[in-house]
């Protein structure tokens, strides 16, 4: 390169540096500033949403002498090619079912009160950012057969979405300014009907009045009364819409 290329190249650089400076400036204020922004710069990159998820339901029937026939049947109905119950005990079941590992268990010999704790866990579901809405809108299914099968008097549901590489976006954009080193535990609290309506039912439905998403250093917390409500906020909490 002979010295009139370098010196016209030199003028060139010269003359965008300031702009180049401008625009990471202002890239920088409004990523710490614009949740919005910051948000979508996220979304570009993102490996961060391979999750594991962790999915409970709790329901409270009368009778549980025919829950379980209930259960399977919707079971065998929903999953006729990929069905097999691994575990068999009095009051607790594990069925293999889709690409779920489905245990249930019942509190029967605990309860004298008439209304009898079935739970339904669902663990260490991966889930990546192309499945996310499929497997949301597969659980709310078979949560609504099931529902329609054993007509709980109660329900509540749990889910929990762990980040394996702790890149939590939520925990991101509230301490990014601190370092995550120096943060020995972090927990934000946002009430449901902050972020989204929900339907008059299901307040009436839930056993709590704390509905609410939980912010966690490396996960998020839903719990709601109705699995509707749950998926539309971890649809907005996962695909940042």
């Amino acid at each position: 390169m002979d010295w009139e290329s370098v010196k016209y190249w030199g003028k060139v650089v010269l003359a965008i540096a300031p702009w180049i400076g401008s625009v990471f400036y202002f890239h920088t204020w409004a990523y710490n500033k614009y949740p919005k922004y910051y948000f979508a710069i996220v979304r570009l990159f993102s490996k961060w949403r391979d999750t594991k998820w962790n999915v409970t339901a709790n329901y409270w029937v009368e009778d549980i002498s025919n829950t379980y026939t209930q259960i399977e049947n919707e079971l065998r109905y929903r999953y006729p090619s990929n069905y097999r119950r691994t575990v068999n005990m009095v009051n607790k079941k594990v069925y293999e079912c889709g690409n779920y590992m489905l245990m249930v268990v019942d509190e029967a010999d605990l309860t004298t009160d008439g209304n009898i704790p079935v739970t339904f866990k669902i663990q260490q579901m991966n889930v990546t950012l192309n499945s996310a809405e499929a497997y949301l809108r597969d659980l709310r299914e078979l949560f609504h057969s099931l529902e329609l099968c054993i007509r709980p008097r109660r329900r509540s549901y749990h889910m929990d979405v762990n980040f394996p590489t702790k890149q939590n976006p939520f925990f991101g954009l509230m301490i990014q300014r601190l370092g995550p080193d120096k943060i020995k535990h972090f927990e934000c609290v946002f009430p449901i009907n902050t972020l989204i309506s929900r339907p008059e039912d299901s307040v009436a439905s839930s056993i709590t009045t704390h509905e609410n998403l939980r912010v966690f250093k490396d996960k998020i917390t839903i719990n709601e009364g109705s699995f509707d409500v749950l998926e539309r906020v971890a649809t907005k909490s996962l695909l940042l819409r």
